[in-house]
C-alpha cells in the first residue's frame, strides 16, 4: 500500500521535485525526545524552487503541512499524522556567508554551526546561542535565548531577535519576501515569524578578538553543562517562565518536590526541572500525562498556571 501511495505521490511531483520523499515516516527518528508516530508523508526539498513546487502541489491536493526543523523542542503524537512534514534539511537551507560584520544562515543552520561560523570569522554578539539544540529557523520562530551576565553584572536575558536584521520568508501561498526587523515582533519565546517558512536570515554582528569570543562560548557552554540535561532525549525547555513570577517554571516545579517524578518512561529530569526526559521507551501520553500533573501540582501550591513552551503536535484526525 505504502509503495502504491509512493508511486502515486512521485508521479504527480515527477518533473518539479527531485528531493527526498517518504511515506509513513517515524517521526521520533526526527525529534530530540525521540517520541512520535508516522506522517504520511515526509519530504525534504533539494532547493528554494521544490519547496514552492512542492507547497503548490500540497495545496492542490488538499494536503496540510507542517515545517519541521531539528525536532528539539517538539512534542509528537504516537499516532500517524495525515500531514505532509516538511524538513527544510537539505544543504540548499544549510548555506552560510557574511560581508563584513552581516551574516547569512539558512533556516537549516544548526544554531551551534552558526556560533562556530561566527566565531572562526571574529564576529560576536551571537556567544549566548551556544548550547541550544535546533537551527535558524526553529529559533526564530521561538525567539530563542538565554540568561547573559554583562560586564558590568547585569542579569540580563539575549535573544536571537536582537541580532537579525531582516528574514527572508515563503508563505503558504509559496510567495517569497523579506522582512526588515521593524517589521518583526519578538516576545518571549515567540515571535511574529509563527506562520511563516523561513528561508533564511541575515544577522548584525560585532567583530571582536577571536579569544575573547570563544571564552564567552565555552562561559555560556559551561553553564549549560552544569545545569541542564544533555544525557537523556528530551525535548529542552517544557514550560515558559511565568509572567510575573519571581520563580522560574524549573525553580515552582522543583518546589513542588517533583525532581524525577515519573510517568510511564517519562520523568522531570532530576538534574533539571523543567526537562522531561525518556527514559527509553516513553510515549507521547506519558509526557502529557506528566506535564498535566505538574501543571495541576504547581498551579495548586502556588496559584500560578504554567504555560507549555515545547511545541505539540496532536493528531489532526
Amino acid at each position: 500500500m505504502n509503495c502504491l501511495m509512493l508511486t502515486a505521490v512521485e508521479q504527480k511531483l515527477r518533473g518539479g521535485f527531485k528531493g527526498i520523499i517518504k511515506i509513513d515516516e517515524p517521526l521520533s527518528a526526527h525529534t530530540s525526545i525521540k517520541i512520535g508516530g508516522p506522517a504520511k508523508f515526509f519530504f525534504i526539498p533539494a532547493d528554494g524552487g521544490e519547496l514552492r513546487f512542492l507547497l503548490r502541489f500540497l495545496k492542490d491536493e488538499s494536503i496540510p503541512a507542517c515545517i519541521l526543523g531539528n525536532g528539539s523542542n517538539l512534542l509528537v503524537t504516537d499516532e500517524r499524522l495525515s500531514v505532509a512534514v516538511i524538513q527544510l534539511n537539505s544543504e540548499y537551507f544549510k548555506n552560510i556567508e557574511y560581508d563584513d560584520a552581516l551574516v547569512f544562515a539558512g533556516s537549516g543552520v544548526l544554531l551551534a554551526n552558526f556560533v562556530s561560523f561566527a566565531a572562526a570569522n571574529g564576529l560576536s554578539g551571537c556567544e549566548f546561542l551556544a548550547g541550544i539544540p535546533g537551527t535558524i529557523g526553529g529559533a526564530l520562530v521561538t525567539n530563542a535565548g538565554a540568561r547573559d551576565i554583562n560586564q558590568q553584572g547585569d542579569d540580563m536575558y539575549r535573544n536571537i531577535g536582537d541580532v537579525v536584521k531582516k528574514v527572508r520568508i515563503m508563505d503558504n501561498e509559496a510567495n517569497i519576501s523579506c522582512l526588515k526587523r521593524e517589521d518583526l515582533e519578538f516576545g518571549y519565546r515567540s515571535s511574529s515569524l509563527k506562520n511563516a517558512i523561513i528561508l533564511g536570515a541575515w544577522f548584525d554582528l560585532i567583530p571582536a578578538k577571536k579569544d575573547d569570543i570563544r571564552k564567552s562560548i565555552d562561559n555560556f557552554l559551561s553553564k549549560k553543562r552544569s545545569t541542564q540535561e544533555l544525557l537523556m532525549p528530551n525535548a529542552g525547555c517544557v514550560f515558559k517562565n511565568p509572567a510575573g513570577s519571581l520563580l522560574s517554571a524549573g525553580a515552582l516545579i522543583e518546589r513542588c518536590a517533583l525532581k524525577g517524578h515519573i510517568v510511564g518512561d517519562a520523568q522531570v529530569s532530576p538534574r533539571h526541572a523543567n526537562f522531561i526526559v525518556n527514559r527509553g521507551n516513553a510515549r507521547f501520553e506519558h509526557v502529557k500525562t506528566l506535564m498535566n500533573f505538574i501543571q495541576k501540582k504547581v498551579e495548586n501550591d502556588f496559584s500560578v498556571r504554567l504555560e507549555p513552551e515545547v511545541e505539540i503536535w496532536e493528531k489532526n484526525e
